[in-house]
């Protein structure tokens, strides 16, 4: 008997399935049917057809559902990242960031918003020094993603990175990133980004100034669609003066990374243009930093033009920017040896607070410190235990009754109180030997419920040893002591010496020994050695005398500075803007300083300049006056501006003549040094006709005409100089057997004329031989050439031999008198050149920057 088979008719019929075949196919198939068994399987290509069927509508339901769920949770993890950005909580960024870009959600923008926000928060804020390692690594590991498309790619970004490397002073990683930037694509690179490494590569001294102009040059080339090369030249034209330019896309970053490269090179002139480009174009909105970089590198008259050509425009500068131009003038004022001069600059730091205010800043209660203190710089302190006798100490009374007196102007006006006003008129009671000012300002800001802080006990201590008042010493040393034990820490070695000092000086020594032997447990032996150095160490504070002799000004300065205060205090208790128009503020640090020119001579030249003859005059009234946010209309703005950068030029031009001058003949380059009186530079001769004053801006503007050379062989001062004698009694006795170099020739109108003589080779300078001239540069005994020069504000200008004044195009030397070669130019483009002291660059093929190997 045949076995029975075991196949179920269920299998034959449906093999791919026999569990969903009816209850009555389940029994086992007959042996008739096994036979047909090969027939039923199905073949490949229907198993391929039944594998590929649309999953059941549960199926895809679940799987939308996941899906769904997915990306709601990718979304909401996207959206808590981005509120960290909007909140600079750099914790939080850092910490949601692989799983943000894990998921693949990032944008383009969110990578600029990323970057933005690192750079913000590395420029505004002191970061705790355990979250300065992992910023770093987080940059580094954010740079790697750009470089490898793990992120989308965002210009704009790369150009905050590099702003990250620079002021972290990460110059080599920063050249590593720009090697491989300019490499990429237009998607990657823009002329914002050529202008952040341009900066970052001058700071870092990576490249030499041909090589960075060589890399603008390259921008320029690279992206011609806006039209910038003829846009960012000095003598380009704005269609309408009195309107914004409708100009898209001009690349500002690009000019703001040039300017900073040329300024960082010492290249004022070309810097010079490059800020008058700028505010050509953008009257009332350029970026702070463009006007900050002069604050920076420049002598204190230019950083002080600079700032309120800013101010004018309507650009807010840093605080700290203000910070720092506030203390160089506070520093110059202890070196003048006129009261009339202290005060002058007094009234310089005043008009700077207003200037901020009307540019739309605050005012910081530090400037108002800085302000307040300064009054102790109007007159010398006298020697350790002594006071002000006599006309001197009149003057005193009326300096500390007008400081305390603007002081309450100002709180009355709505500005709060602060530690720091406070803390000014306790360091003037001490200088000026006041106990009564100390104890009413340290009651006051006990009533005002300041606290003073470390440093302001400190001043207290300095001020209190100042007046003799011992028990001042004795009541703020205890609040350190108290103040040290509540916090479980050890007293501080600044302290330390400022009570050292303040027993040493109020003659209270029992008073530190005894101190010293109770808080021996909290100072070191290394420390303890050092403040008994202190000890006894002798101090000079007396300062130099200084000149009184006319009462008269010093009382008229203090009514022009107590009208800058009513305006300072009305700005602040009405909390807007007041007309400039009414209650301007001066653009120089001395308020009588002589402008360059009469202003309708100046109107003409810049006329001139900026306006196409050959194009029909623009009709007046069809648009409205477009004014900038401090009020004034846009076409006086560019020609104050023109103005200003004219005379920000001409004094660069006769601080970089007399650089050369004191190079030459005192051996020393103070080129960055500030003057011992910036009022020196800002007392100018009388003012230029119209034919010389327009040949005078046209050679300031022209980049291939550079200040008077000099040699050894002339010897070139202008008579204004304070060290002229000291100097010609130098040369005088180092070359007793010489004649005089210089003979001065006054004339009526305040300009003069002086001689210099040839100096025997052998004397003063190696033979003709041994000099870089090929040949004689004048026909005859060179030995006896006389030069003339007729000297008139700041430029010296040879004459003729006849001694008469030459003419106007001659405002400079001719090349044929001096010996010095004239350096190869190079051409940015059509129309402007720049002297550099190398080899005439060409446009370079290497856009990395890179050297080109020696040999």
């Amino acid at each position: 008997m045949p076995a029975l088979s075991r196949t179920s008719l269920a299998s034959i019929v449906c093999p791919s399935a026999p569990f969903l075949a009816p209850r009555l196919l389940r029994t086992c198939a007959p042996l008739a049917a096994l036979s047909l068994q090969p027939w039923a399987l199905p073949t490949p290509s229907s198993r391929r057809y039944m594998s590929d069927k649309k999953p059941s509508q549960k199926l895809q339901y679940r799987k939308r559902q996941g899906l769904q769920q997915l990306h709601h949770g990718h979304v909401a993890l996207l959206q808590q990242f981005r509120k960290a950005i909007n909140d600079d909580n750099l914790r939080s960024l850092m910490d949601l960031y692989p799983s943000v870009l894990s998921t693949g959600y990032l944008t383009r923008d969110d990578t600029r918003r990323i970057a933005k926000t690192l750079h913000a928060l590395l420029r505004t804020r002191e970061l705790p020094d355990d979250t300065k390692p992992h910023l770093l690594s987080f940059l580094q590991q954010f740079v790697k993603d750009l470089q490898k498309g793990a992120l989308p790619v965002h210009p704009i970004a790369f150009v905050h990175i590099l702003g990250i490397y620079k002021e972290r002073k990460l110059f080599n990683e920063g050249y590593q990133l720009w090697q491989w930037v300019v490499q990429q694509d237009d998607n990657h690179v823009t002329q914002a980004v050529y202008g952040a490494a341009i900066e970052l590569m001058a700071y870092g001294k990576k490249l030499r100034l041909p090589e960075l102009e060589n890399l603008y040059l390259d921008a320029l080339k690279r992206f011609p669609g806006t039209f910038a090369e003829y846009h960012l030249s000095p003598d380009a034209i704005v269609p309408n003066r009195a309107q914004p330019i409708a100009i898209a896309n001009v690349p500002v970053t690009l000019l703001q990374g040039i300017l900073t490269a040329r300024i960082l090179h010492n290249d004022w002139k070309q810097s010079y243009l490059a800020l008058d480009t700028a505010l050509r174009l953008y009257p009332c909105q350029l970026p702070s930093r463009f006007f900050e970089v002069f604050m920076e590198s420049r002598q204190l008259p230019e950083a002080y033009t600079v700032f309120l050509v800013a101010c004018r425009a309507g650009v807010v500068t840093r605080p700290s920017q203000i910070t720092s131009i506030l203390s160089r003038i506070r520093s110059s004022m202890v070196r003048c040896d006129s009261l009339r001069d202290r005060i002058v600059l007094l009234r310089a730091m005043a008009n700077a607070l207003y200037a901020n205010l009307e540019a739309g800043g605050n005012l910081e209660p530090i400037h108002v410190g800085q302000f307040l203190t300064s009054f102790a710089s109007l007159l010398p302190e006298p020697a350790p235990g002594s006071d002000y006798q006599g006309d001197m100490a009149s003057l005193r009374n009326r300096v500390i009754t007008e400081a305390h007196q603007m002081l309450s102007t100002l709180l009355q006006a709505g500005m709060p109180p602060s530690p720091q006003a406070f803390l000014a008129l306790v360091t003037l009671a001490g200088k000026l030997r006041v106990p009564d000012l100390l104890r009413v300002a340290l009651q006051d800001a006990e009533t005002a419920r300041i606290d003073l802080g470390e440093i302001g006990i400190r001043t207290v201590l300095a001020s209190a040893a100042r007046v003799g008042a011992t028990a001042l010493i004795e009541e703020y040393w205890t609040r350190i002591v108290h103040k040290a034990a509540s916090d479980g820490k050890q007293i501080g070695w600044k302290d330390w010496k400022c009570f050292a000092q303040a027993c040493k000086r109020a003659g209270h020594r029992d008073y530190f020994d005894a101190q010293l032997r109770d808080q021996e447990h909290t100072i070191s032996a290394s420390s303890r050695e050092s403040i008994m150095t202190v000890l006894e160490e002798e101090e000079n504070l007396h300062d130099r005398e200084i000149d009184i002799s006319r009462p008269e000004v010093f009382k008229g300065e203090l009514a022009g500075l107590n009208q800058q205060i009513r305006n300072i205090a009305a700005v602040v208790m009405s909390g807007q803007r007041l007309d400039l128009k009414q209650t301007p503020f001066y653009m120089f640090l001395d308020p009588e300083r002589s402008p360059l020119a009469k202003r309708e001579h100046l109107r003409e030249i810049y006329d001139e300049f900026t306006i196409d003859p050959h194009q029909p005059p623009l009709e007046e009234g069809l648009l409205p006056t477009a004014l900038s946010s401090t009020g004034i209309p846009y076409d006086e703005l560019r020609f104050e501006n023109w103005v200003s950068i004219v005379n920000l030029m001409d004094q660069a031009h006769s601080l970089e003549f007399e650089r050369q001058n004191k190079v030459q003949l005192l051996g020393e380059d103070v080129a960055r040094r500030e003057r011992k009186n910036p009022l020196e530079t800002e007392r100018s001769d009388k003012q230029l006709s119209p034919n010389v004053l327009r040949e005078h801006i046209k050679s300031l503007r022209d980049p291939s005409v550079r200040p008077l050379p000099i040699n050894n062989n002339r010897k070139l001062i202008p008579s204004s100089h304070s060290n002229l004698r000291k100097v010609l009694s130098k040369t005088s006795s180092a070359n007793a057997d010489q004649p005089k170099p210089l003979n001065i020739t006054k004339h009526t109108d305040g300009s003069f004329t002086f001689r210099s003589l040839e100096l025997s080779p052998d004397a003063a300078s190696p033979p003709l031989s041994q000099t870089k001239s090929p040949r004689p540069l004048h026909e005859g005994n060179h030995n006896e050439l006389q030069l003339l020069y007729h000297y008139r504000g700041g430029n010296a200008v040879p004459a003729r031999s006849d001694g008469a004044f030459p003419p106007p195009k001659s405002i400079l030397p001719d090349r044929k008198m001096s010996r010095t070669i004239t350096q190869p130019s190079l051409t940015y483009y059509a129309g402007i050149k720049s002297n550099h002291e190398a080899p005439a660059p060409r446009l370079s093929r290497r856009p990395l920057g890179r050297r080109e190997k020696e040999g």
